[in-house]
């Protein structure tokens, strides 16, 4: 074998650039593992959330955008030698800043050459993946690596250690931050951008990531930001070589933008005198009047009905919804969506929603009712969202509370109800049906349609709503006599089972700790020894869990054959599924 074919064959592949000051401090890798690294570290692509945010909010139109492009701060941002290598965007909801930043991007995809990377992140608050530091960071590194695969060694010297607890365990942010500030101080990131939209939906570890952002600016690297006019923000100030561009002192381009995005659309005289300079309430409006229900001729008439202002557009929206058929299934369905931690399918939505006289509804029908939910809610895929951000803050005010009578502690004991409700009816024992409980994960092939698919996020997420749940209906549900006790004597290892398939054996660990933490809570509380059963069991599955989890994560099935061969004979998850007594 040759010098070169040798220093070639590492998970890089063939013709892969080796910095050569690097081979003492890099140990390579298979491809297996190269992989197995990345799929652990990717929490989203962010270039599929761009193409989803796009069409989300009506396509990306190129005269929305273009006035930034010969903007002097964008042009002396442009330039390498300026002094101005970070851009600070910011503005209030409704203007625009994500459609801008998109554009800016798609500018310097097409203008830059293969030695400028362009990595970027957009956040979502109503989106769990993509709302906090961490998921930040993942979705920043998961660019750069993919751009340049040389620095995957920065990633790879941890990862080799640590594995997946890399990315998930409480010092993520910490040592995920230096990775990345190594990566972009490293000579292969010359000339590389970094773009954060949204700060302001960063809704965990915000004050984490401004820290490192500043600390970013010192390096040699251009990054543009977005965020509200928040306060909290403002220490981005002290960044180096910065420079803000506020939308409220652009406002006859943002007028030109807006303009120009209304142009494309109907009634133009209308919209343009009662849009207030927002691009939400342009979009908001356009798609209430293209309802398939809204004549052509009728047009004018609706287009009148919405005033100006995006509080009043959702008042009027949420009019609409109280005054139609549909009333009390929209109430249900947005008290969902408003309570869930990430958006979910409309097959988890039909698991979670109770219809009256508990007539079960299918996908179809769920899809009517999204669609009449005044435009709260829209369906990307299969997935239900929020039209924007502002929409969801809306319905979560005062005004609208009272309205629809929310009770979002009612609805997470709701939910959690229905997520024991049907966990209860579809988990079983190898509920992929494999051939004998040595198949390995790496093996399993996912049937069609995955019996799993309808409850992914209930496996996930049950206990979370317990946690939410108002404390009286939350402490009845953890008594000996309650669905908790119930579902995990029942239920305990056909759940492992299922979080195993769904690579998410972690979320239980946390789970059964939770639920330790409310039910010792709740009897410190009401002096209550009625909890000491599930307490047990409870502890007795802490012990259970982690002592078998590399061998369940390996081979789902062994949770029922090592997983109780090898338990103590004392142990109540051993006795309750003794397999004589296991129940499917």
């Amino acid at each position: 074998m040759s010098l070169d074919r040798a220093i070639s064959s590492n998970c890089f592949g063939d013709n892969a650039r080796i910095h050569q000051g690097d081979v003492n401090n890099y140990h390579s890798c298979s491809q297996d593992e190269k992989n197995k690294c990345l799929i652990d570290l990717r929490v989203t692509d962010p270039r599929d959330d761009k193409i989803r945010i796009e069409g989300f909010k009506g396509g990306l139109l190129k005269d929305s955008y273009r006035w930034i492009l010969d903007h002097k701060d964008f042009q002396q941002w442009q330039q390498p030698d300026s002094g101005h290598r970070f851009l600070w965007i910011k503005g209030d909801p409704g203007k625009g800043k994500t459609m801008l930043l998109c554009g800016i991007i798609d500018e310097l995809n097409t203008e830059s050459d293969d030695l400028s990377p362009v990595v970027y992140f957009l956040c979502q608050a109503t989106d769990a993946r993509i709302n906090n530091a961490t998921a930040v960071l993942r979705g920043l590194i998961f660019m750069v690596v993919r751009s340049r695969p040389p620095l995957f060694r920065h990633l790879w010297k941890e990862y080799e250690h640590a594995g997946r607890q890399l990315f998930e365990d409480p010092n993520a942010f910490t040592a995920l931050s230096t990775i990345l500030a190594t990566m972009v101080k490293s000579p292969e990131f010359d000339r590389g951008i970094i773009i954060i939209d949204a700060l302001d939906e960063c809704t965990k570890d915000l004050e984490l990531l401004l820290k490192l952002i500043v600390k970013l600016s010192q390096y040699e690297v251009r990054c543009i930001v977005s965020s509200r006019n928040w306060p909290e923000i403002d220490i981005l100030r002290v960044a180096a070589q910065s420079m803000v561009l506020r939308l409220e002192l652009n406002e006859r381009s943002i007028s030109k933008a807006v303009q120009s995005f209304i142009a494309h659309r109907s009634v133009m005289d209308y919209l343009k005198s009662n849009c207030d300079d927002t691009f939400l309430w342009v979009t908001l409006v356009c798609e209430i009047l293209e309802k398939p229900q809204n004549r052509p001729r009728h047009v004018f008439l609706k287009l009148k009905e919405f005033p100006s202002g995006l509080d009043a557009v959702y008042q009027r929206m949420l009019q609409y919804l109280l005054d139609s058929d549909d009333r009390n299934d929209c109430k249900q369905i947005l008290e969902i969506a408003l309570t869930v931690y990430r958006p979910i399918s409309l097959e988890e939505m039909a698991s979670l929603y109770k219809p009256p006289q508990n007539i079960r509804f299918g996908v179809n029908t769920l899809k009517e009712i999204i669609q009449a939910s005044g435009s709260f809610l829209v369906l990307r895929g299969d997935f239900i969202y929020f039209i924007h951000q502002s929409a969801k803050d809306f319905l979560t005010g005062s005004v609208s509370t009272q309205s629809l009578t929310l009770n979002i502690e009612f609805t997470h004991c709701h939910v959690f109800s229905q997520c024991l409700v049907a966990l209860t009816r579809t988990l079983k024992r190898n509920i992929y049906g494999l051939d004998h409980p040595g198949v390995l994960i790496e093996d399993v092939e996912t049937p069609k349609p995955d019996p799993l698919t309808p409850i992914r996020y209930l496996c996930i997420y049950w206990v979370n709503h317990l946690h939410d749940c108002d404390p009286p209906e939350g402490y009845n549900a953890l008594r000996d006599s309650g669905p908790v006790n119930q579902f995990l004597r029942r239920k305990l290892l056909n759940w492992l089972e299922a979080l195993c398939l769904l690579r998410s054996i972690p979320v239980a660990l946390r789970a059964l700790k939770l639920i330790q933490n409310l039910l010792e809570t709740f009897n410190r509380d009401t002096i209550d020894e009625e909890n000491e059963s599930l307490l047990s069991l409870t502890r007795d599955a802490l012990r259970f869990v982690p002592y078998f989890k590399p061998a369940i994560e390996a081979a789902p099935l062994q949770v029922y054959v090592s997983g109780l061969a090898f338990s103590p004979e004392r142990s109540l998850v051993r006795m309750l599924y003794h397999p004589n007594s296991i129940h499917d």
